[in-house]
């Protein structure tokens, strides 16, 4: 019986057993590579006449070299969302959506324990309505509905439903922000106290402005069906960088509007802002989750492995198609 494994031939001699066919033999080493994803070209093994040796040697080639492409398939889709869900991404959203949940209570606690509790009748325990509503819906509320198409299992099937999703929960931190926003401004009218004339004012201001110019763009573009898929592809990195932008002076505005905060209320002789009181402390620390939650969301929306693939890129030049080393 005369063996072929990688082009070399051998006789072995007083042998009655018959090899199982070539054709056979590729095709079941061709599956089994492709599942342990290596690239070696298949096993042929068969058994020639002493005549056509040369001629079966060259059919046994030329079914290797039809099967061989099967083998240098890129990693399947399933398989590599596997491992995209297997590697850090869901841990970053762990420790994400542990520092969101911190920011929203910490600012309530400061709130309710330190400055009064809330109210809607325009006194100042109305005003402390609009930080823990700020900081719910632009950061983290925001900050989780732009990662939407981050989560692997967006990157199958129809993307109609996470656009819906996308668009719903900007739509939810949209009007989070508008009644923070009424809350603040009816406790200005409420005081005598003039609107728009600080920093922090201006900064969130201009924030919203933004943040509904986004959203209506948005809608109009990559909802409604109406816009063709070039419009599409020019407008979609303007609308992922413009919705970073938002979120970069969403944190700017939250923690000048803290720091403002602490000046206004820690401004007398027995506890001044300077001392640094447990207030202070306390909210400084607020902050500094406002700042972490916003720089993980920005990590995790710009950091090129975990961006959603474009149809038909799924290939071997994904940086998580390999294997680390």
């Amino acid at each position: 019986m005369f063996l072929c494994y990688e082009g070399i031939t051998r006789h072995r001699s007083g042998s009655k057993e018959s090899g199982i066919s070539c054709r056979g033999k590729i095709e079941a080493e061709a599956l089994a590579s492709r599942r342990r994803r290596h690239t070696a070209l298949p096993t042929c093994q068969t058994s020639f006449p002493a005549g056509q040796l040369e001629q079966g040697h060259s059919d046994c080639e030329n079914q290797r070299s039809d099967h061989s492409s099967v083998s240098f398939q890129p990693l399947g889709l399933q398989e590599f969302l596997i491992r995209m869900a297997s590697g850090r991404f869901y841990l970053t959203c762990m420790v994400l959506g542990s520092l969101g949940s911190m920011c929203i209570l910490f600012i309530t606690y400061w709130m309710q324990y330190w400055r009064g509790g809330f109210a809607w009748d325009g006194s100042v325990h109305m005003f402390n309505w609009h930080p823990v509503l700020m900081i719910s819906g632009m950061v983290v509320l925001y900050g989780a509905a732009s990662l939407v198409y981050r989560l692997p299992a967006s990157w199958v099937g129809p993307k109609l439903p996470w656009k819906v999703l996308h668009a719903t929960l900007h739509l939810l931190a949209f009007t989070l922000t508008v009644v923070g926003l009424v809350a603040v401004f009816q406790f200005h009218n409420h005081s005598k106290i003039s609107h728009l004339y600080s920093l922090h004012s201006w900064l969130g201001i201009t924030t919203v402005v933004f943040f509904a110019c986004q959203w209506s763009l948005g809608f109009a573009i990559f909802l409604l069906p109406w816009a063709s898929q070039w419009l599409r592809s020019l407008l979609k990195p303007v609308h992922v960088f413009f919705g970073a932008c938002i979120l970069s002076l969403s944190i700017t505005s939250a923690i000048s509007g803290i720091n403002e905060k602490l000046f206004f209320v820690l401004k007398n002789a027995t506890k001044p802002y300077s001392s640094l009181p447990s207030e202070a402390v306390f909210a400084n620390s607020t902050g500094i989750l406002v700042v972490a939650f916003g720089l993980l969301v920005l990590y995790i929306l710009l950091a090129s492995p975990w961006k959603r693939p474009d149809p038909g890129t799924l290939t071997d030049r994904q940086p998580l198609l390999h294997d680390r080393e």
